[in-house]
């Protein structure tokens, strides 16, 4: 089979591979449908550790191909997706409410070869079934969207509340459009890019601003653009996190969506004390894969508007090299077989 291999940041190989086997509680799914996530740019750029080589990617759905022994419920054929990362001891309690940390994480396209391939292996307990009426293009989306409802949980009650969200890449916009199903009064998006806000628009943005631009603060003197009741970063930037702080009420709150992993310098701390700011972060998918299966499957969330490529797995370095450059307008790349 064709995979995706990466050797050392930025050397990314097409190799052709054994089809994985299944060990014991594990399946091999054929890939149907793989999308370029921003963490699997962290690993590519090598921003992110990983054991290399690797096969890249951890967001995907396909079909089950085989079962490994102890494996009950699931069966070839069956259209499925399954989570990124797992805890690989197994008797540990993965219920994250205890926050008893795994010391054997698992992650594919990290720890373990992931899905930018034909086929991937991945233990039974980390797959979730797909309606045969939801698209393999809509279906790669799956993780990404149980982050957005884990965001808006986080958020506590969002209806009748005014809504702001800083970074409309494809995580930002499916959260965008989750707010809405959960009740939000209107949603406002600000970002850098004018194709993203314009995608924005079309899915449900109230209003929209390009923070680059001198127009921004003219948006801002707005009576409906301040005093936003709840404010979700997901931009993964402290920049990101410091328009926040600006869009905040005195008594909101901002949940950290995005993934920042340098410091927090440009954070504006005197605000937290003014407004009295409520900060949340959120982490991960927990409990949500279901949910985001039933919005999808119910047509409430649009993903086709967010996939802007289209790519073989066999051009994979093409997709990075767009995806890391910002080309064509990029947002959401996908790999197909």
């Amino acid at each position: 089979m064709k995979a995706a291999v990466l050797y050392a940041p930025y050397d990314l190989r097409i190799e052709d591979r054994p089809m994985p086997s299944p060990d014991r509680g594990w399946v091999t799914i054929s890939v149907e449908a793989a999308g370029i996530c921003g963490t699997d740019i962290s690993v590519y750029e090598g921003k992110h550790s990983a054991s290399l080589p690797r096969v890249l990617g951890h967001e995907f759905c396909g079909r089950i191909l085989a079962i490994g022994d102890e494996v009950h419920g699931l069966e070839p054929g069956q259209r499925v997706m399954a989570e990124g990362s797992w805890c690989g001891d197994e008797q540990h309690d993965t219920d994250e409410s205890t926050h008893d940390p795994c010391i054997n994480h698992q992650a594919l396209g990290r720890t373990v070869d992931g899905c930018f391939s034909e086929a991937v292996a991945v233990p039974s307990g980390t797959v979730h079934l797909l309606p045969n009426t939801v698209k393999a293009t809509e279906a790669q989306s799956v993780t990404t969207l149980a982050t957005a409802v884990r965001a808006v949980r986080r958020a506590g009650e969002l209806a009748h509340k005014h809504v702001a969200i800083v970074g409309p890449g494809h995580a930002g916009l499916l959260l965008l459009q989750v707010c809405l199903v959960f009740g939000a009064q209107g949603v406002a998006v600000v970002g850098t890019r004018e194709n993203r806000l314009q995608v924005a628009k079309q899915l449900g943005a109230e209003s929209t601003s390009n923070i680059r631009l001198p127009s921004h603060k003219t948006w801002l003197q707005e009576p409906a653009n301040r005093d936003f009741d709840v404010v979700f970063e997901a931009s993964g930037t402290a920049s990101g996190l410091a328009t926040c702080f600006e869009l905040a009420r005195k008594g909101g709150r901002i949940v950290s969506y995005g993934i920042i992993s340098g410091p927090l310098d440009s954070v504006p701390g005197q605000e937290i004390y003014s407004k009295e700011l409520t900060i949340l972060g959120s982490r991960g998918a927990e409990g949500c894969y279901e949910e985001a299966i039933r919005l999808l499957a119910s047509g409430l969330i649009s993903v086709e508007p967010l996939i802007t490529h289209v790519i073989a797995i066999q051009n994979a370095e093409e997709g990075f090299t767009i995806a890391t450059q910002r080309l064509q307008d990029a947002l959401r790349i996908v790999f197909v077989p």
